[in-house]
């Protein structure tokens, strides 16, 4: 909110949409569109504002162009004037991009400037908030509620992609704030920090042909020196834009083994360790349907170690499938790696008694 209240001078409009979308658009008063604190309706155009113009102090990414009550220029065509900067959360909410228009929008509201001392109350009843939830939970409830909060309150990046790609509802896919773990729970999540909690991260990616490694049979009680990089593969590679798992093989050498999960705990690129690797019950069986008078079908039953006949997988398949099926593979694609030593020193900052909804 301090951000916003220096990123979004004056006033702003809150507009809705034919299809009952609510947008905010903000600085009305750098764009001055003269019609806008008595308008009925609104058609809207958004146009990205280009990176060359934005900045910290101007981070919007689509500018609001409106014609106003049936506005129209001398040859009679659309008066389309600025109007302003869309707020970064009618963005996200609404999955707003460039070239997006809508006709007949209302202006439901015209909102004041924040100021500081309405930032500064704000803060502290979120505070109070938190507090409260906090104190009526039992005390030996409060680590598993810690971990309850965080997972509600924490997006996973994985997830965000993938819903995106499926055009879901801009809702299911908006980023989360972890804000209320951490002001609800300090003392449970700095209670974690005296020891590294992320020691088994999981590796995936193992059949990919970027792993230098592919083939070979890891012994589990054995140790190898470890390292985490930045992805180097281009768009569209599985493993792009993600971290790297580089193990040093026997001529000294770190090479490209396999991708970190994004779905479990993240350490940092740079980190260096001393590792075993732990095979896993398998993850994915490939099949094949063979109807009669049908093409062949071929199927993949991912996840099989979350469901009941873990450990039993491979035979229970081949059962299950026995006459209409020509089994194809099961695939262990993915390791746990047991991280028993650390080269890098985290250095944690233990908040205070202050608001850290203002972090």
């Amino acid at each position: 909110m301090s951000q916003r209240r220096e990123t979004e001078k004056g006033p702003s409009a809150i507009i809705q949409t034919p299809q009952s979308c609510k947008l905010e658009i903000t600085n009305l008063t750098r764009y001055g569109h003269p019609l806008i604190w008595k308008a009925q309706t609104l058609n809207i155009r958004l146009d990205e504002i280009p990176e060359q113009f934005r900045s910290f102090e101007r981070p919007h990414r689509l500018l609001a162009f409106a014609q106003i009550d049936g506005e129209v220029r001398e040859d009679g065509k659309p008066a389309y004037r600025h109007l302003g900067t869309v707020s970064q959360q009618s963005v996200i909410e609404h999955n707003l991009k460039a070239g997006m228009t809508t006709q007949g929008a209302k202006l439901l509201e015209l909102k004041p400037e924040l100021t500081r001392s309405q930032t500064k109350l704000l803060f502290d009843k979120a505070q109070e908030a938190a507090l409260a939830f906090y104190a009526n939970i039992p005390e030996s409830e409060k680590l598993a509620s810690a971990a309850a909060a965080w997972n509600i309150c924490a997006s996973r990046q994985d997830e965000l992609e993938v819903a995106r790609k499926e055009n879901a509802n801009p809702q299911a896919y908006a980023k989360k704030v972890s804000n209320f773990a951490f002001a609800a729970f300090p003392n449970e999540i700095i209670s974690r920090l005296d020891k590294l909690q992320f020691t088994e991260p999981k590796l995936v990616t193992l059949l990919n042909e970027a792993n230098q490694f592919l083939g070979r049979d890891w012994n589990p009680t054995e140790k190898h020196a470890i390292e985490i990089r930045a992805s180097h593969h281009p768009p569209g590679h599985e493993r792009h834009v993600s971290r790297l798992l580089f193990v040093q093989d026997t001529d000294g050498e770190y090479k490209e083994f396999a991708m970190l999960s994004t779905r479990t705990g993240m350490l940092p690129i740079g980190t260096k360790a001393q590792g075993n690797f732990i095979g896993v019950e398998p993850a994915t069986a490939k099949a094949t349907i063979g109807l009669p008078e049908n093409e062949p079908i071929e199927i993949t039953i991912r996840e099989l170690k979350n469901f009941s006949y873990v450990g039993v997988a491979e035979k229970v398949i081949k059962k299950q499938f026995q006459g209409l099926t020509s089994y194809s593979s099961m695939n262990r694609d993915s390791f746990m790696l047991s991280i028993s030593s650390q080269k890098i020193i985290f250095n944690y900052i233990r908040m205070g008694k202050r608001s850290i909804f203002e972090k």
